[in-house]
């Protein structure tokens, strides 16, 4: 079974259509998880409420044209995770970890990780993510 994250930075529903709002990625598109805060360069700073999840590209490609020759390389979505607790990254790195790596039969492969309009949050610690797409890096 293929398992993915949710992410939904949009804080109404309104906003849940908008483009760039909530977000599926695939767990095999993941790069790198590590504390700190990493922004659109991939440059990582510290941070003791912070931790990301770089991917690979979302987006096909940078333009709107979609032609093949656009495709961004080697540019990285990144979901930049906030929790409300100092220093509590590496619990909820584990955590989510801990999640990806489960084989339980009563999983269906969808970790809602955080919906700003639901209220939903894998990590009770989670106050607020930012999706960074490669679009946006280039």
């Amino acid at each position: 079974m293929k398992k993915f994250i949710h992410v939904n930075e949009a804080t109404s529903a309104a906003a849940v259509n908008d483009e760039e709002s909530s977000y599926c990625f695939p767990v095999s598109s993941i790069k790198a998880i590590g504390t700190g805060a990493m922004g659109a360069t991939g440059a990582v700073t510290n941070s003791n409420t912070k931790f990301y999840i770089a991917l690979k590209p979302y987006n096909i490609n940078s333009t709107t044209a979609g032609a093949a020759s656009n495709v961004l390389g080697d540019n990285i979505d990144i979901i930049s995770v906030t929790l409300t607790t100092n220093n509590n990254q590496q619990a909820a790195i584990n955590k989510l970890i801990r999640k990806i790596n489960s084989s339980r039969a009563t999983e269906d492969g969808f970790i809602d990780l955080f919906d700003g309009v639901t209220g939903v949050k894998f990590i009770d610690d989670i106050s607020a993510v930012e999706v960074i797409t490669s679009a946006a890096n280039s």
